[in-house]
């Protein structure tokens, strides 16, 4: 037997009333529920420089005698393969300091692009040494050419080093060329910045620091440093791409030039 209009509205009445009386017994929750949500968002408002602070900048210790690594803020590091994985857990555009402590690191592969996060790439050493600590690019040979390991920090990334040695390892195999697009620390195809101050670097011919390749544009600073050897800290790959170079109280050693002379001032190189 279909159900009357009367049926309908009784069922319908008698839902009505159900759903009012759920939602009535509720309330009180509900409106718990909101308070918690209002505190948590203005505690975390009231905290929110610190939070951006804690997950965008990022200091770790170099210590090569250390028996373990750790990873926490203001810990330490043993070796590169431990730095790419601290690294690799900042978020994109963050700042990763390194203090180095006396000894050398030694850079044995290459920083990837694709998994970098920070931007602003900084070596600098701690307060108080006897000895500098050294940063050392390591060479590798794959047959047909010379190679060294980059410290490319990605698009508009930057790398500063302060009071370390900075080293470039002798190519493995003096038989084979340099690769083009592999000669200098910092080489991609983006714009990037360098800069280095009161540092020693020692670097064979054939390599350099940064390359202008493919269209980028690169700034080089240095202050207080003396580069020594028969390399081209700032050097030139393909017609495309420009420089912007500050030097100031840099000695040159051994055959060492500040830029490639295919750079021509004023076109593509503004110099101080």
């Amino acid at each position: 037997m279909p159900e009357t209009t009367h049926e309908a509205l009784v069922r319908q009445t008698a839902t009505a009333e159900e759903l009012l009386s759920y939602f009535q017994g509720q309330r009180d929750q509900f409106n718990q529920d909101v308070a918690d949500a209002q505190a948590a968002y203005g505690a975390l408002a009231a905290t929110l420089k610190a939070v951006v602070k804690d997950e965008m900048f990022a200091t770790i210790n170099f210590k090569p005698n250390e028996a373990a690594v750790d990873f926490s803020e203001n810990g330490h590091i043993r070796n590169w393969d431990e730095y790419l994985q601290w690294v690799y857990q900042i978020p994109k555009g963050g700042y990763a300091r390194l203090i180095m402590h006396e000894g050398t690191l030694e850079v044995t592969s290459n920083i990837s692009v694709t998994f970098i996060g920070a931007n602003d790439l900084r070596f600098e050493a701690a307060a108080g040494l006897a000895t500098r600590p050294i940063l050392k690019i390591m060479g590798y040979d794959n047959v047909t050419y010379n190679r060294i390991y980059s410290l490319n920090p990605g698009s508009y990334g930057s790398v500063s080093i302060f009071g370390c040695d900075l080293e470039v390892e002798v190519p493995a195999n003096p038989a084979v060329p340099t690769a083009n697009g592999m000669k200098a620390i910092i080489s991609q195809s983006v714009p990037c910045s360098l800069h280095l101050q009161q540092c020693k670097v020692t670097c064979p011919a054939g390599f350099g620091l940064v390359q202008q390749t493919q269209g980028s544009h690169i700034d080089f600073a240095s202050y207080l440093c003396e580069f020594d050897g028969p390399f081209v800290a700032v050097q030139k790959h393909g017609a495309l791409g420009t420089a912007r170079i500050g030097a100031s109280n840099l000695t040159l050693s051994n055959g060492a030039s500040l830029h490639a002379a295919g750079f021509t001032l004023g076109q593509d190189l503004i110099k101080s």
